[in-house]
């Protein structure tokens, strides 16, 4: 099921998550994952959609940004309509992670964790040459999780 990243309510981050993004018998290793992260850190969840129509395409992303629980940046983005679904996910990952750069409260944050819906994504992410995207990574983990392996095949990509 497609998530719209801007329709999360207002209240603790693992509850949306666990509710909206996961099927009911990934919530406790989903949940064991989350209680892991320091409730300082940051936490970036990002989707984007495309949506054809007979007439005319639009792409649009959305970025949830949470720390203490709370939401501390919410945003949509829109898109050029010429991009395909890979391409917008990976526009707004990195959007999402210079967001939380310019946040005033990064200050308390050792890690961004950037959760998105694609493990392709994620590849392409830690993949793109130093002197674009990886500058970044240098104070992001990205957290990627198979959901259907056992829990000692999670991986977690770190920059």
């Amino acid at each position: 099921e497609r998530i719209n990243a801007l329709h999360l309510q207002n209240t603790h981050f693992v509850e949306h998550t666990i509710t909206l993004c996961v099927k009911q018998k990934h919530i406790l290793k989903l949940l064991r994952i989350f209680q892991q992260i320091p409730p300082q850190e940051i936490i970036a969840y990002t989707d984007a959609s495309r949506i054809d129509s007979p007439t005319d395409a639009c792409v649009e992303g959305g970025v949830v940004i949470y720390q203490a629980g709370q939401v501390i940046l919410r945003k949509d983005i829109s898109l050029s309509p010429t991009l395909s679904t890979f391409d917008a996910e990976v526009i707004i990952a990195t959007k999402a992670i210079e967001e939380a750069l310019l946040l005033p409260t990064i200050r308390f944050s050792n890690v961004i964790w950037l959760l998105i819906d694609n493990q392709e994504v994620a590849r392409k992410l830690l993949r793109t040459p130093l002197c674009s995207f990886q500058k970044l990574l240098k104070k992001i983990r990205v957290l990627n999780i198979n959901l259907d392996n056992s829990p000692q095949n999670t991986t977690y990509m770190s920059g």
